[in-house]
C-alpha cells in the first residue's frame, strides 16, 4: 500500500508532463501512487500519461469523457 497519493489534475499540459514526471519520479521517497486526471484533453496529453503509466506502476492514469473543469479533476 502506497503512503502518499499525488493527485494530479491535467488538461491540455502534454508539454509539462515529462517534466512533472522526472520532477515526482527522481524524489528518494517511493512510497506513493501517482494518480493523473486528464481533463478529456484535445491534444496529445492523454497518449502521453498513458506512456508513462505504461513505464511505472505507481502512476494511474483516469480520463474524462467530457471536461468538467479542475474542482471536478
Amino acid at each position: 500500500m502506497p503512503e502518499v497519493s499525488i493527485i494530479t489534475p491535467v488538461y491540455n499540459g502534454y508539454q509539462y508532463i515529462e517534466g512533472t514526471a522526472e520532477s515526482v519520479l527522481s524524489q528518494s521517497f517511493e512510497g506513493f501512487e501517482w494518480l493523473i486526471i486528464d481533463d478529456s484533453s484535445t491534444d496529445k496529453t492523454h497518449e502521453v500519461l498513458k506512456q508513462l503509466e505504461r513505464k511505472d506502476s505507481r502512476i494511474r492514469v483516469f480520463h474524462h469523457e467530457h471536461n468538467r473543469g479542475p474542482i471536478h479533476a
